[in-house]
């Protein structure tokens, strides 16, 4: 029989910390969904701020080492012998090596450095399979992601005493080098005897033991155990093309067979994401505890032998989940031992979407990833007629993201890339027919929401010198010095008079003059790197979107409006203060105004642009927390999956305040969800591994920027029987706009 069950407040707490009140009724089953009481002490020590835990404070400069600079041209050839296709140089063509190098990038730190940049994310610089002849393509690894020796250096690249001068010569200027690791997939190496190479599915084809048992490797990926396999056993049989491939990669254990998932070339659907080659590069069985330990000590020995701050991680989601949450915790733990404490992680989730790249982020122990959303909404918002509220929809599922250790403030924010293509030529493609003046106005908006909204932006090579490209990957791969590849060569620079054809590093280049100022006003501004951002104003249509951005330890506002229209657009925005002066910081300028009674700041902002204005005082310190409500959430209700919950408080934004949601799962002890530093206040809660039927206990404490706190009433919600299957499922299909080339074999 159903009963009605009222939810009580439990007992007022301490001085400084008050219990929202307010009975509610509920239809419930068998089951007691009385809210379990938290005491003071406990709010007080759960109650927490907004995670800072990585690094949230990086300019980071993407670059491709061989299209950058020349530092030694006696390596173009990585010491091979013979003609391009050995060893896979030739200077006219894009697809292969064009001569770049370690010690050219050195040479170039101050050119780097005078950009604003404080970090250098790098191509991967380990030894490759210089050259792969396929039936329908050739080209060359000048990419670096086609690796044989991931624990040595390739030649073409640099030598391994010129790859610690780099790191040493960033170091001494306080700047971190980023290294991109692959763990997904070798060079290809193995053939398949079958000469087929489409993807068999396990449906067909599962894995057996070398007993004939078929087994699901999901079952081991986590354990320190699993099945012996034999090679004419798998799904397809993997042979070699020569002999003295047997040896060709290292580590050794990088050459056994049974290292490979052997199921032919992935469609990037379903369990082929995971399993399937991609675009016909073998790929490692990342779920063998074997290979586990291997890439520990690969990624480890980068951090002890080179002394790197960070990786980028490629191809993240083609590998199970398993596999990066026992690596990560263990290379992140071995780093902070040597004095790295905020070794900085993100990896490549190629999906448009804040849902799928956040279950990554949250469920691999890695925190921050490449923020693939930040970039489609910046291309949308500056395309012809497109609405500015697509930069608020973004934000708004900021709150995916937010964990006790990690939040979008860590994401790794991009408008161009070395396989997408750059953001120039996007917006051309767009509007194909605006003049260049137009088009230059536009980057400038993009570069400037890149760099003053939440994240650590990443400029790619070459857009600061007016590079378009013509397309994605090797459209958008031109070398700095002076090419020799024809398409490269006669490519005009944008807002100059040079082309592709000469040395570009100019410093006075019109792109780079912008960059180098916003990296400078960030650099001077810390709130504008990882102060709390809150949405203050949206118009529909075209024109203006508006957000505070406002330091936790300082409290001084900045307001950054946006208009993505072509008419100036005069606005009143939201603050936290009233008759406050706001003085104009970016673009720099004199102006300033001040706030009203409503503590509305009235602007003018120019069509096709961004301004920020910095408020003169900080935000005044609250007398009492506001009372606090969890939103929307039924007592009883059944958890299926990734669960949001949502609070409101009484001023709903109104101050600088932080939220701490909190759970109770059955009987353990309280612990934090994590901290929300803007409204609407909310999190995500993942109740994998948590058996059905195990009621959990959810609140939100609310923290003022004064050391007050109050806590809501509790709701006690249920696990359902398929919720842990839900909130483990991995999504992993790539759109096809965001699918690699399909290069054959």
């Amino acid at each position: 029989m159903k009963k009605s069950i009222k939810l009580t407040a439990v007992c007022a707490l301490t001085t400084g910390l008050t219990l929202a009140s307010g009975p509610g009724t509920a239809t419930a089953g068998p089951s007691d969904f009385t809210a379990a009481p938290i005491s003071a002490s406990q709010a007080k020590s759960l109650a927490g701020k907004s995670a800072r835990n990585q690094e949230t404070t990086l300019n980071m400069y993407s670059v491709m080492t061989d299209r950058f600079a020349n530092g030694d041209p006696s390596n173009d050839t990585g010491g091979i012998s013979g003609g391009p296709l050995q060893h896979g140089f030739d200077a006219t063509k894009k697809q292969f090596y064009n001569g770049g190098d370690i010690k050219g990038l050195t040479e170039k730190l101050d050119y780097i450095q005078s950009l604003g940049m404080n970090a250098i994310w790098i191509t991967p610089p380990y030894e490759n399979d210089p050259v792969q002849i396929l039936p329908n393509y050739t080209s060359a690894s000048y990419h670096g992601y086609w690796i044989t020796g991931f624990d040595k250096m390739d030649k073409h690249v640099g030598t391994p005493a010129e790859v610690k001068a780099f790191i040493a010569a960033a170091h001494k200027r306080g700047m971190k080098v980023i290294f991109d690791v692959v763990a997904n997939h070798t060079a290809d190496v193995f053939d398949y005897a079958q000469k087929e190479y489409t993807y068999r599915g396990s449906d067909q084809y599962p894995y057996k033991d070398i007993n004939g048992n078929t087994f699901d490797p999901h079952q081991y990926a986590a354990s320190s155990t699993f099945p012996q396999m034999k090679v004419e056993d798998m799904p397809y049989t993997p042979v070699l093309r020569s002999a003295s491939d047997a040896t060709k990669r290292s580590p050794a254990f990088l050459n056994n067979p049974l290292n490979y998932h052997n199921r032919g070339d992935s469609t990037f659907t379903g369990e082929s994401s995971v399993w399937g080659d991609f675009i016909g590069l073998d790929d490692v069985f990342t779920e063998k505890p074997e290979v586990v330990k291997g890439f520990k000590d690969i990624f480890k020995g980068y951090v002890k032998n080179y002394g790197v701050d960070g990786f980028r991680i490629d191809t993240y989601k083609h590998v199970n989940i398993e596999f990066w949450q026992q690596v990560m915790p263990d290379v992140e733990k071995y780093a902070a031992s040597v004095g790295k404490k905020k070794f900085y992680v993100f990896g490549e989730v190629a999906s448009p979407t804040a849902p799928e790249v956040s279950w990554w982020s949250t469920k691999g122990n890695s925190g921050s990833m490449l923020d693939f959303a930040f970039q489609g909404a910046i291309r949308k918002t500056l395309s012809e007629n497109a609405p500015v509220s697509t930069l608020a929809d973004l934000f708004a599922q900021d709150d995916m993201y937010t964990t006790k250790k990690f939040n979008a403030y860590n994401l790794a924010t991009f408008v161009s890339n070395h396989d997408m293509g750059r953001i120039a030529n996007m917006l051309r493609i767009d509007t194909p027919s605006q003049p260049d003046w137009a088009l230059l106005r536009r980057l400038n908006v993009a570069n400037a929401v890149l760099f003053f909204s939440r994240g650590n932006p990443i400029v790619y090579y070459g857009d600061e010198q007016g590079f378009v490209g013509d397309g994605n990957d090797t459209g958008a791969r031109e070398s700095l010095f002076a090419s020799q590849v024809p398409e490269y060569a006669k490519e005009k620079l944008l807002g100059t008079d040079r082309t592709g054809a000469q040395d570009n590093y100019s410093t006075t280049a019109p792109m780079y003059r912008q960059i180098q100022r916003l990296a400078s006003v960030v650099n001077a501004n810390p709130a504008l790197k990882d102060g709390a951002q809150v949405t203050r104003y949206v118009d529909e249509g075209q024109g203006v979107f508006a957000m505070s951005r406002t330091d936790a330890a300082k409290g001084v506002e900045y307001v950054v409006a946006v208009n993505n229209g072509w008419s100036d657009k005069q606005v009143k925005i939201p603050t936290y203060s009233r008759d406050m002066a706001f003085t104009q910081l970016y673009p720099a300028g004199s102006q300033t105004q001040y706030t009203d009674i409503d503590k509305k700041l009235t602007v003018t902002v120019p069509h096709m642009s961004v301004i920020v204005f910095k408020a003169a005082k900080p935000v005044a310190k609250s007398s009492a927390a506001p009372s606090i409500t969890l939103d929307g959430m039924t007592p009883g209700a059944t958890v299926t999956d990734r669960w949001q919950i949502k609070a409101r408080t009484s001023n709903q934004g109104g101050s600088n305040d932080q939220v701490t949601f909190v759970a109770k799962v059955g009987n353990a002890a309280w612990t934090s969800i994590g901290t929300d530093d803007n409204p609407n206040w909310s999190v995500w809660f993942d109740p994998a591994g948590i058996p059905a039927g195990t009621p959990v206990t959810f609140r939100a404490i609310v923290s003022d920027n004064n050391g007050h706190r109050r806590v809501s009433d509790g709701v006690v919600q249920v696990i359902g029987n398929d919720a842990t299957m839900n909130a483990d499922k991995a999504p992993v299909d790539t759109p096809k706009s965001l699918q690699p080339e399909l290069r054959g074999r």
